[in-house]
């Protein structure tokens, strides 16, 4: 009996074929878009009771959805400062120039150049 029970059975490969995949986007566009306008209706008559003008209610609504789906710039700050490219190749220039001088000046000559 169970020599006939593999993955298939339990629908572990349900998705192989790409079927799913189309119908659940459909599903998920389709239930968003019904939360979308339970919101937008909850929203006007929300805003309604505020206002008390459903059209300025249903404009300021449609305003935050506008604003909710323009792209957002984000902004990045950096609370360090960071380096630019002059100042590591500063950085480095003066660490060989400092490597070189203890290789080749020798203590008096040092003492003199101070």
């Amino acid at each position: 009996m169970y020599k006939g029970v593999d993955a298939d059975y339990y629908g572990y490969r349900d998705d192989d074929d790409g079927t799913l995949q189309v119908l659940e986007r459909l599903q998920e566009e389709q239930a968003k878009l019904e939360v979308l306008e339970a919101w937008k209706i909850r929203e006007i008559e929300t805003n309604t009771m505020d206002l008390k003008d459903a059209a300025k209610a249903k404009r300021k609504v449609e305003q935050i959805i506008t604003d909710f789906e323009k792209p957002q710039e984000a902004e990045f700050v950096s609370h360090v400062r960071v380096p630019q490219k002059e100042d590591l190749e500063r950085v480095v220039l003066e660490k060989r120039k400092k490597k070189l001088l203890e290789k080749y000046v020798t203590q008096n000559l040092a003492k003199l150049q101070k």
